[in-house]
C-alpha cells in the first residue's frame, strides 16, 4: 500500500537524523541467513519503546513467532502498549482465555 511505503521511507529518513525520534531494531529470521532477509521493528526512540522492541526481538516476535497462544497475545499486546481491555478482547476473539496465571506471568 502506498501509505505503508511512504511511512517506512519517512521512518528510515527520520532514523538517520540526529537526534532521531524513530528507532529501528533489526532481527534475523530464525533459521535463515541474515544476508537473505531481516525483519525490523520500527518504534519511537523514546523510552520505553526501545526497551520493548528489544524484548520483542528477544523472542522473535516479528521474525518467526505468531502470537497464537493467549500468553504471547497478551505479552505482545502489553509490550505494544495496548489497553488491557483491548488485549483481553483480542484474546477472547481468537478463542483464547486469559487465566490469572497468564496475567501474572505477563505483569
Amino acid at each position: 500500500a502506498p501509505f505503508v511505503t511512504r511511512a517506512l521511507r519517512d521512518a528510515a529518513l527520520d532514523a538517520l537524523d540526529a537526534p532521531s525520534t524513530v528507532g529501528i531494531t533489526c532481527t534475523p529470521i530464525a533459521g535463515m541467513d541474515p544476508a537473505k532477509g531481516l525483519t525490523a521493528l520500527v518504534h519511537s526512540a523514546n523510552s520505553p519503546f526501545p526497551e520493548r522492541a528489544l524484548h520483542l526481538k528477544s523472542f522473535g516476535a516479528q521474525a518467526a513467532l505468531v502470537a497464537g497462544s493467549p500468553y504471547y497475545q497478551m505479552l505482545v499486546g502489553v509490550i505494544l502498549g495496548y489497553d488491557t481491555r483491548h488485549v483481553e478482547s483480542h484474546v477472547s476473539e481468537k478463542g483464547g482465555v486469559l487465566t490469572q496465571a497468564i496475567t501474572a506471568e505477563v505483569a
